[in-house]
């Protein structure tokens, strides 16, 4: 997210005043919070939850709470796609093509399909296919906001960036529901 006019940072290269993670087995998800100071000054509070449905292997969600503790200013959130995404987390492969996916299309969804996204990639050896489409919310008092959506494409990083004017001591709830389809799913 970013802050006014300044550039897109991850919490997490932010001073940390708080921080806490944990998987709740029984539920399923993955929930982190934390509370983060940028070099302004500004302290925002971030409680995200995730999870991978075992119900429908299809569908994949996650919750932001942003509450901006000390300041009021316009917020943008960016949510992603990402076919840009590499193999490297062992070491002793990273001399090897780390690069899986090419992508084959990506973009606003179409027509009926509000506010949706999509990214279409195959595989770089079985050339299976794997189509993603995520919708992104942005609720202010469990009502949701009317946010205009700016399409931005670098690559496979398929985007829609959503700016609202936060209020301090207001909680934000950004909410993202991603299914993901394969050839192999036919």
């Amino acid at each position: 997210f970013k802050v006014g006019s300044g550039d897109f940072v991850s919490p997490l290269s932010m001073e940390l005043l708080s921080y806490s993670h944990r998987l709740d087995m029984r539920r399923g998800v993955v929930e982190r919070s934390l509370v983060c100071r940028d070099k302004l000054g500004r302290i925002t509070r971030i409680h995200s939850s995730r999870l991978a449905s075992m119900a429908d292997p299809h569908i994949c969600a996650l919750q932001y709470e942003l509450t901006p503790c000390n300041y009021s200013d316009r917020i943008t959130i960016r949510s992603s796609l990402d076919g840009d995404v590499i193999n490297g987390g062992v070491a002793r492969y990273r001399q090897l093509n780390s690069r899986h996916l090419s992508v084959v299309d990506g973009g606003e969804a179409p027509d009926g399909l509000d506010n949706e996204m999509v990214l279409h990639v195959e595989t770089s050896r079985s050339l299976y296919q794997i189509v993603m489409a995520g919708r992104t919310t942005v609720f202010e008092n469990k009502s949701p906001m009317p946010l205009t959506r700016l399409l931005t494409r670098k690559g496979g990083l398929i985007s829609h960036e959503m700016t609202f004017n936060a209020r301090e001591n207001t909680t934000y709830s950004v909410e993202k529901l991603v299914t993901v389809h394969t050839s192999l799913d036919v």
